[in-house]
């Protein structure tokens, strides 16, 4: 009986040092977790801060307004730094790789902008040249125009008169007839019909001299008749007689200037000496001043 006692004694001691030791242990193994979990939070809070750092540096902007340069430098102090890891400086390799093949195509794009710069000057110098000798051209082109303009105008001008003398010559005709006071005249000049139409010269047996427009063997139109005797008539004509304006010379000096009906002076006229001076200026009427 007493030893079935301290047996059962030393049992629950040696339970109870089983369960301190547990405790303890358990404590201890609590402690140590706990303290590698603050190590691990406290590595990550610097990755995420060392993180954030690198993230600020290579996107602080847009690629235009970055300093590759600057970055290059920020990228290369990072990884002298030893407390990197090996995903950080892997990180930071590719990011420096990407900077250099930024780096090299922003230099071939400048490269590329100054070639293209040169060419448009190069455009622009030639266009500017063009345009000058375009100007020249056109210079030269309009004072030749003008030139070969005022020559056909020229050859039109001789060619119209050329045409026209041609179809006066085919006109042309000497013809005598009797006029309408039945005197003989010898006739040069155009003939329609076979008679004197348009312009010529007749001559009269009496002497006299008519130069001008003719209608069927007849003075009508404007003309000029000198007598044998020197006195002059020239106006205007119809029906063979003076009618309209006319102007009558003597041999002497005077003269008259004014209307004309039937071959007489009729109608308003002014009667000049030889001086040039008026002598009577108003009506007429049949070869008489109307008082």
């Amino acid at each position: 009986m007493y030893k079935t006692k301290w047996i059962f004694i030393s049992y629950v001691v040696i339970s109870l040092i089983a369960i301190f030791s547990l405790l303890f242990l358990n404590r201890g193994t609590k402690v140590k977790v706990k303290d590698e979990l603050d190590v691990v939070e406290q590595e990550l809070r610097e990755e995420k801060n060392l993180n954030a750092k690198y993230s600020r540096i290579l996107e602080a902007n847009s690629m235009d307004e970055v300093n590759i340069s600057q970055l290059e430098d920020n990228i290369e102090m990072l990884l002298s730094q030893e407390d990197l890891t090996t995903e950080q400086e892997r990180f930071l390799k590719s990011q420096q790789s990407l900077l250099k093949s930024i780096k090299d195509s922003v230099t071939m794009m400048n490269q590329a902008d100054q070639f293209m710069m040169d060419s448009i000057n190069e455009l622009f110098e030639d266009n500017f040249e063009l345009q000058s000798d375009i100007d020249s051209m056109r210079s030269v082109w309009r004072l030749k125009d003008k030139e070969r303009q005022q020559e056909l105008r020229r050859l039109r001008l001789v060619l119209d008169m050329k045409s026209e003398q041609l179809q006066y010559k085919d006109k042309v005709q000497v013809i005598t007839f009797m006029s309408s006071k039945g005197k003989k005249v010898h006739y040069i000049g155009e003939v329609v019909n076979e008679k004197a139409n348009g312009g010529g010269i007749g001559i009269w047996s009496t002497g006299g001299k008519y130069q001008g427009d003719w209608e069927n063997n007849q003075r009508h139109g404007e003309g000029r008749y000198e007598w044998s005797n020197d006195h002059v008539y020239e106006g205007e004509f119809k029906n063979d007689v003076r009618e309209g304006e006319g102007t009558y010379f003597w041999p002497t000096g005077e003269r008259y200037e004014g209307e004309w009906a039937d071959d007489k002076r009729s109608g308003l006229g002014t009667l000049y000496d030889k001086n040039g001076n008026i002598q009577y200026q108003g009506k007429w009427k049949n070869d008489k001043v109307v008082d």
